[in-house]
């Protein structure tokens, strides 16, 4: 496992790096008077992230309680800032001036100023949270222990809504005109869309039945297709020895 923890790492730390700089949030108001948040690109909670700019790798440390930064350029490590309990997942702002850390084992979201290389605030949230993708106004945050997600505001901490979703939700992407919000849960195939607009579920999709382990998700770019490091796995094997057909996975899943 300790290799496909690897694996899945360096494929999400290379589909970070091929996405192109980031603009500032462009807000704007809808004819029916909501809050439309546009991004550069899709954003996707992970436990390593480049930075919009390009100028940071930030890291979670499940181990020690904290996030790593790391300069892009020179590799150097430039600070290791404790946050909460078992961080499991991270996510920028579009200005690159914060990080969004989802502790899993304390139950908050950790705020990090990247300026000042310190954790400003941790917010309370629901139960096991995993993922975490911000837009830079509001913080999205799978809840692994309740089955929801939840949508906060990022200045204040307050709990705006929850919206409940199919058991275990994990990894988090974010469509770059905001709208979208990809859930995927973490046993089984399964991805869940919500509407941003209006906090709803739109409906969900599954990536085969002997699929699990879906801990993450990005979109492309162009955002037309969404990539899930998964494992498979030969479910119909009860018997209790070595099964050599467990095996890692990327599932693609047409968003056009």
């Amino acid at each position: 496992m300790a290799r496909f923890a690897l694996i899945l790492s360096g494929l999400l730390l290379a589909v970070c790096a091929c996405q192109p700089p980031f603009d500032e949030p462009r807000i704007q108001l809808t004819p029916d008077s909501k809050t439309h948040i546009s991004l550069g690109g899709p954003v996707s909670s992970s436990a390593v992230a480049v930075s919009p700019d390009g100028r940071l790798v930030v890291a979670v440390n499940p181990d020690s309680d904290s996030i790593t930064l790391v300069d892009v350029i020179t590799l150097a490590v430039l600070a290791e800032i404790p946050v909460g309990d078992n961080p499991r997942t991270l996510s920028f702002t579009p200005d690159s001036k914060t990080v969004m850390v989802a502790n899993h084992g304390s139950a908050t979201i950790s705020k990090i100023d990247l300026n000042e290389a310190v954790e400003i605030t941790q917010y309370p949230v629901g139960s096991m949270p995993y993922g975490v993708v911000t837009d830079g106004v509001h913080a999205f945050i799978s809840e692994f222990g309740l089955g929801t997600v939840s949508i906060i505001d990022l200045m204040t901490g307050e709990m705006l809504t929850r919206i409940p979703v199919d058991a275990f939700p994990t990894g988090l992407a974010l469509s770059w005109d905001g709208q979208r919000l990809l859930v995927t849960h973490f046993f089984t195939g399964r991805v869940t869309v919500i509407d941003q607009q209006t906090s709803t579920v739109r409906g969900t999709a599954s990536t085969g039945a002997d699929t699990n382990l879906s801990q993450f998700i990005a979109i492309a770019p162009d955002g037309t297709k969404a990539y899930f490091p998964q494992t498979r796995s030969n479910i119909t094997n009860t018997t209790l020895l070595f099964d050599t057909t467990v095996f890692p996975v990327v599932n693609v899943l047409d968003l056009a």
